[in-house]
This record gives C-alpha cells, structure tokens and sequence, in this order.
C-alpha cells in the first residue's frame, strides 16, 4: 500500500510538473502572438472608433447650431413680431417695442444654452436681451462689416460666426458664437438683422475628445473654408488653411505622415467638422500593450509556480483534520475548505464521500433560498401590476366627467399628462426606478388633479437633490399622494398636499402630509397585521387574493417597500397630524442601498 501511494503522489507531481511546462508553453505563445499584433489592426481599429467618434460629435455640433437656428425661426415667423417690427421702421412706440422685446425673450427662455437674443435695422436702432455695455458707433460699424461682407440679398440666409467676446457687453467674461440672419419682409427686401448667441462653452464640450488617452484636435469649417471654431491654439502658422485645403474635396478618412484625418459634413449646414487623431497615440498604445503582456506572463508564471510548489504539497491532509472540519460544520457554518492529504484509500474515499454529501445539502439549501427568492419577486410582481390599473381607473373616470362638464381644455391637458404617466408605468423593463424619475412622474399626477380640481387642490414637492440617484420601486410615491387627495377631498374645500423627499443622516425620508379628516386606528391595526403576515410565505396567497385591484393604496405600497428594501425599511403613519389630516413617513436606511 506505501509503495501504492508513493507511486500515486509522484504521478500527481509528474501531472502537475506537466501542467507547469504546458501553462508555459501556452503563455509564450499568447505573449508571441501579442508582441506581434500589428500596427495595421491597432489603425483599422483606431480608424473605426475615429469615425465614430466623429459621426457622434458633428450630430451634436449640428444640434448646437439648430438651437441658434431655430431661436431665430421662432422670432421671424412670429407674425406680431414682424407687423411690430415693421412699425417701428416707421414710427418706434413703447407697444411695438414690448412685442418685440416678448417675442424674442419668449424664443429663447426655455433654452438654457443660448446667451441672447438681439435684433438691429440698419440705422442703428435696436433690441437685445440681457446686460448690454456698446456704443452706437461701434453697432453701425457692426452693420456695415455685415453688409460688406455677407451678400444676404444674394445668396447667404445665415452667417455663423465663430467664438469671439461678446458685442453687446464688452465686460462680460468668456467668448460667445453666434448666428446672423437678416430680417426681411414678405418682398425679400432687408428690415434688418437677428443675432443669436451661444456661449462657447457648449462646444468646448462638445469638442473635449479624447482617444486611447489622448485628446483629438477639431476644426469646424463653415462655407468658403472659414474656421468656425478648433479645440487647440497651439498650432503652426497656416496649419488651419493647410487642413481646410487637404478637406476642401470630400473623403472621409486622409493619413498623413504624423496623423488620421476624419472629416464629416453637417447634415444641415454649409459646413464640417475635421477630427485629427495624432499617430504617436497608436504607436504609444502598441508600447502599452507589449509591456502588459509582459507583466501578465511574469504574474502568470509566478502563480503557476506557486501552484506547483505549495498546492501540490499541500492538497491532502491526514484523518484527524477531516474528522476536526467535521465537527466545526453546522447548517449555518459548512463552506470551509476541507484541507487534508489522504494518505490511503480509505481516507481518499471518506474525504470523497463527505465532499460529495456537503455539495448536496449546499446544493438543497440554495434550492430552498431560490424558492424563496421567487415566491417573494412573485409576490413583489403581483403587487407591482395591481398600481397602473388601479391609478387607470380612477384617471378615466376623472376624465370623463370633466368632458361632461364641458371642459374640453382640462380634458385635452388631463389627456397629455395622463399619457406622460401611463408611459411611465407602463414601461415593464424595470420595477425600480430613480427617485427623480419618481418625483418627476409625481409632478405629472399632480398637474393632473389640479387641472380637474383647480382651486380645491394645492400642493408642495420638496426634494433634495442628493436623493435623486437613490433607487425605489416605481409608483411609490403616486398612490400615497392619490390617496391623500382622495380621502380628503371628502373632508375638505380645499385639499393641501405636500411631499417631502430628504436625507437625514444614513436614512432617506420620503414623507407624504395631507390636511383630511386622518386614519382610523383600526384602519392601521389592519396594515401592520398585512405587513406582518407578508413574512409568512404561507400567507402568499393569502395577501395576494386580499389585495385586489382598487386597493393597493397605503398598504400595498408599504408591503411593496418591505419586500423591496427588508430590513432596511421603516414606516411611520401620524393618525391625526397639525393640519388635522394624514402623515405618512417612510425611512430607508440607505448603507446597504446605494
């Protein structure tokens, strides 16, 4: 039998000196063919990304521009806008120049990326949004340079130019782009000029590319090669002109001896957008890549000879620490590694046969954790698909009368904000969902009772920004809000609601106040016997079948929060608070829930 084992432990040496020299062998090989991985494959990927890159970024340098371009379109196809303008060529009157000043600030105000809005005649007269600081004369020189040198009785609607300080406020800080277009009226004849600005900054970072860890150079060039903007100062002379000639004729890839060119045309406009990427960056990222395999070989084979020293040495232990691994094992502790060196047959047998009888109570209990797992998401489900119904059929309902009572506007507003929420919870990819995103569907819901309550409805939403991120089961807050306004309505003429979403300390507080008639006690007796039957998972059918559609108000939400967060969720319902109505506070210890 010794001599059996001597020969059976120097077999397991030879196999595992075997695995050292084919481990070797095989990282030689990987290292061999990394060392020569080519710089033709590093460049046609390198190309490819480029021209990703590139495609992605000239559509967001086309969207930057239609933002200017449509401010103007919004201004000169408004027909007050136009009749006032034109007055005013004849006679200027405090009336017409209100209407021109509202039209332009209208254009922009939902826009947070454009800086102004100015309009000008050719006298010198003028209207501009925002801090202006010029003098007239430098305004009329202004006019003439337009005049002279953009033909926009010939050819040219628009004039983008590039990044320069801003005309009508010389103190303000930073650089601006702008586009110029002329006003005209119903015989193309000129009436003047709109001007719009965008700060700079938009494009810088826009433009603030970077590849295999190096940044790209971009030009914009706008018609008759005009550098419209570029990412990088440090140029030599006539380096722009010498890039706007190599791009003058249409290809999307170039090489020079010192780079890859990727040029792109503007879908929308006379111009393109060139993106240079140095070849010092690929020969950089071939460096990288042989000294990492370099030293993933040298770790490898360090490990591999660790393997072989100590693991072969040590992969059998005698009897005595198997029947003390034994004894250690309970149903809550019996994953440690058994560690012994049979030294016979019986005791490879044993420690065989007690591995393999470990495997299957281990592979029980995971069994019985997974049963588990998908009996709660089952009833989590169950719970998440009453909401959208339950909320459908009072929304409707609300509808419908209000087009009864001849409301047709409320209805029509009713409608969109019920299509903004029906989206929302119709989207079954997700059961969780960001607070803002929950806070922003809230807004929704609310806008829509106040259109059918009006003045019987008020509300308040107070968040803090630093719980945004922070995810919750969707349609949490929704129907605590539409139970609040539903329960006091009956009690009150005018209904006040407020929210308030906030950290305090490691906990997120999401409370929910309203000024009704408050909850009865039994009415709380019945949810907490719910919350706690819902952790009998012999109470599964039960709860189920007891929460129906039209009843997941409070207490489907708190069971829903209960599955969704366990422990780490609290809940605190004020019967009757300072308002005389309802508050329901709800705590979220959010160390384990980031």
């Amino acid at each position: 039998m010794k001599k059996s084992m001597r020969r059976k432990m120097k077999m397991s040496t030879r196999l595992m000196v075997l695995y050292t020299g084919l481990t070797i062998l095989l990282l030689a090989a990987v290292a061999s063919f990394y060392y020569g991985y080519n710089e033709a494959s590093i460049y046609e990927e390198s190309v490819a990304n480029l021209s990703q890159i590139a495609d992605s970024t000239m559509l967001q340098i086309d969207s930057s521009l239609t933002v200017m371009e449509q401010t103007t379109v919004d201004v000169l196809a408004d027909r007050e806008f136009m009749l006032a303008w034109e007055a005013n060529l004849r006679e200027q009157t405090d009336t017409n120049t209100a209407v021109i000043r509202s039209v332009m600030t209208n254009a922009y105000k939902n826009k947070s990326n454009i800086r102004r809005v100015a309009a000008f005649d050719a006298k010198g007269n003028y209207y501009c949004t925002g801090v202006v600081d010029f003098s007239r004369e430098d305004l009329l020189k202004k006019i003439e340079y337009i005049q002279s040198n953009y033909q926009f009785n010939i050819q040219n609607t628009r004039v983008f130019k590039g990044p320069e300080k801003d005309f009508w406020d010389k103190d303000a800080e930073g650089t601006v782009i702008s586009e110029i277009k002329p006003i005209k009226d119903s015989n193309a004849n000129i009436l003047g000029y709109i001007e719009v600005q965008q700060n700079v900054f938009y494009l810088d970072r826009i433009c603030n590319l970077q590849m295999n860890g190096y940044p790209l150079k971009v030009i914009v060039f706008m018609e008759d090669n005009d550098v419209f903007y570029k990412n990088f100062s440090d140029e030599p002379e006539g380096y722009p002109e010498t890039i706007a000639e190599m791009t003058s004729e249409y290809s999307k890839i170039r090489e020079t001896k010192d780079s890859i060119i990727c040029t792109v045309s503007s879908n929308y406009y006379q111009g393109r957008a060139v993106f240079i990427l140095e070849k010092s960056s690929l020969r950089q990222l071939i460096w990288n890549v042989i000294k990492g395999m370099v030293a993933l070989v040298l770790v490898l084979f360090a490990l591999t000879f660790l393997f072989v020293v100590i693991v072969t040495r040590r992969i059998f232990n005698p009897i005595n620490s198997l029947l003390q691994h034994m004894s250690r094992q309970d149903l809550t502790n019996f994953n440690g590694k058994l560690e012994i060196t049979p030294k016979d047959y019986e005791t490879e047998i044993l420690a065989s046969t007690y591995e393999t009888m470990m495997q299957r109570l281990r592979d029980a209990i995971d069994r019985q954790e997974k049963l588990k797992m998908v009996q709660t998401k089952t009833l989590f489900s169950i719970l998440q698909s009453e909401i959208s119904p339950h909320f459908l059929y009072n929304t409707l309902g609300s509808i419908a009368n209000m087009c009864q009572e001849g409301q047709g506007e409320a209805a029509a507003e009713a409608c969109y904000d019920l299509s903004d929420i029906l989206r929302y919870s119709s989207d079954y990819k997700s059961a969780e969902v960001s607070i803002q995103e929950e806070i922003r569907n809230l807004h929704a819901y609310l806008s829509l009772m106040k259109t059918r309550y009006r003045q019987r409805l008020e509300y308040e939403i107070t968040a803090d920004e630093d719980t945004f991120f922070f995810l919750i089961p969707k349609l949490t807050l929704q129907p605590l809000v539409e139970n609040g306004i539903k329960y006091s309505l009956m009690e009150k003429e005018t209904v006040v609601i407020q929210v308030f979403v906030v950290m305090v300390g490691p906990e997120l507080i999401l409370e929910v106040k309203d000024n009704g008639c408050g909850i009865s006690e039994e009415s709380l007796e019945i949810i907490r016997q719910r919350l706690d039957e819902i952790q009998d998972a012999e109470a599964f059918e039960k709860i189920s079948n007891q929460i129906q559609i039209g009843g997941m108000g409070l207490s489907g939400t708190l069971i829903r929060l209960s599955i969704f967060f366990g422990e780490d969720f609290s809940w605190q319902v004020t019967r009757t608070n300072d308002e005389d109505g309802t508050t329901i506070m709800i705590k979220i210890n959010t160390e384990h829930n980031r």
